[in-house]
């Protein structure tokens, strides 16, 4: 098992690295103890001056650099990916260094590998791309050492926010990124982003630059913004918008208002929401129904997969959706998408759409709701095909045969423990399932991956991992 990643004399010589990315495994330490600690001086240095990208995930034994009293420079350091390396202590500013080292030297104790990875005031300012989890955001939140502490981020992927630390979207911390272009916001117990009641100016400024927002498996998640409709301008110059699995997200746009005022977007992706009915809430008033026209000015790219529960893009027969930019549409297992919708839809551009598998061949039927119906019919026609060739017959059967053979191999309460076992692995692996598919994201994000190549992300980043795994690749280290 992979304690450490490099000796001390070697960790002294990486002159050129400039990349390091463990994944996945039991790592403790970056360096190793030396041998012969006695000999070395108080407080061991080291240096990896090309270093600009540091990328740690998925390592729960992981706790620092370097086990004993040490040093550690990066001055090149851009980018700093880490998450759920519960043991590790990132960021410590000064002056609580400082506190911690007259505690100690009061206790005669040592920090014995608890110092933490990286200086605030010396890393922070420098860094461009940031992915931390939400104990470590909330530390970057009450550190107040410097104003432009955060000015030279530009993307910023906030992670594992739960119950136990906080539920309220830090929406403050913002506006201390004043130069944010990519938001991303992942695995956390968030019911709401943007409160609008309680943004300020710095907030709203921030938000306005923003270019690319993705949010993934936010299981509690509602909506992305609240109450005041008169700010939902906040977003006017988002390019890139992307959700997957918010479960409980049931419209993306609450109010008419706040979809209208995405001036500026080209990709819109909407991915395993499974309570999502439609994307625009259908609005009337009481004395009858009110006209609405929303524009797509810029809109290119719009995928709609795996949304069970989705009726179609708006059940609102008072809309009037003007699509001048659209080219493709990519619609997947949406079985309850009956029609795009009721209202008048106007698309110049578009010319075929992807729908029951995306490797089919794209469909076209004269206009978009025509398309979306035929391709509802498909898939209608394909599951009273399969029923009556007896596949779920013979599913059901299956899974019968298999049920009463583990009864009569253990009995039932064997049967019982071993569906707790699996029920616990499927758990696990979901989980598991859910980092890895925040990571490729990431890499998709990296590499400029387009919509489809996206996609293909997951194999890619597999394929890139086993060809660099436990083994230094010119000047990128590699482990997993």
């Amino acid at each position: 098992m992979l304690e450490n990643l490099f000796p001390p004399s070697i960790a002294k010589g990486l002159e050129q690295l400039e990349d390091i990315v463990v994944r996945s495994c039991g790592l403790e330490f970056l360096v190793a103890q030396d041998a012969k600690p006695e000999e070395q001086p108080s407080i061991v240095g080291f240096e990896f001056p090309r270093l600009i990208s540091l990328t740690l995930s998925r390592l729960p034994k992981l706790r620092g650099c370097y086990p004993g009293r040490h040093s550690v420079e990066w001055p090149m350091l851009r980018n700093v990916v880490v998450f759920h390396c519960d043991s590790l202590e990132i960021f410590r500013s000064k002056n609580e260094s400082s506190k911690e080292t007259f505690r100690n030297s009061q206790l005669e104790d040592t920090i014995d590998g608890q110092q933490p990875l990286i200086s605030i005031e010396k890393v922070v300012p420098n860094l461009k791309k940031m992915a931390v989890n939400g104990k470590d955001i909330i530390k970057l939140c009450h550190d107040q050492s410097r104003p432009d502490l955060f000015h030279k981020i530009e993307i910023l992927h906030l992670l594992c926010f739960f119950q136990d630390q906080s539920i309220l979207f830090p929406f403050t911390f913002l506006k201390r990124i004043p130069n944010l272009k990519t938001l991303r916001v992942a695995l956390s117990d968030f019911k709401e982003l943007f409160p609008f009641q309680e943004l300020d100016e710095g907030c709203t400024l921030t938000l306005q630059k923003l270019r690319s927002l993705t949010l993934e498996s936010l299981g509690n998640f509602e909506c992305i913004w609240n109450g005041d409709s008169t700010l939902h301008n906040i977003l006017e110059n988002l390019q890139h918008l992307e959700l997957r699995k918010c479960s409980s997200l049931i419209k993306l746009a609450p109010f008419t208002i706040s979809l209208r005022n995405l001036k500026s977007l080209e990709r819109m992706r909407i991915i395993n929401c499974e309570s999502m009915e439609e994307i625009v809430a259908n609005e009337e008033d009481e004395k009858g129904i009110v006209a609405h026209e929303i524009v797509f000015e810029r809109l290119k790219f719009l995928k709609l997969h795996s949304l069970p529960r989705l009726t179609s893009f708006c059940t609102g027969s008072n809309f009037v959706f003007n699509f001048l930019a659209l080219e493709r549409v990519i619609v997947t297992q949406c079985p309850m998408m009956t029609t795009f919708s009721p209202g008048v839809i106007r698309a110049p551009l578009l010319k075929a759409i992807f729908g029951t598998k995306e490797m089919d061949k794209p469909r076209w039927y004269d206009d978009l709701n025509t398309t979306i119906e035929m391709l509802f019919k498909e898939m209608v026609n394909e599951k009273e095909d399969r029923k009556n060739k007896g596949v779920q017959e013979d599913e059901t059967e299956e899974a019968t045969t298999k049920e009463e053979n583990d009864k009569k191999r253990g009995g039932d309460e064997r049967v019982e423990k071993s569906e707790t076992k699996v029920t616990t692995k499927e758990e696990e692996k979901g989980e598991e399932g859910a980092m890895k598919k925040v990571e490729v994201g990431m890499w998709a994000e990296e590499n400029g991956a387009d919509e489809d190549g996206k996609e293909e992300g997951e194999g890619k980043v597999e394929e890139t991992e086993k060809k660099k795994r436990g083994r230094k690749v010119g000047r990128r280290y590699s482990s997993r």
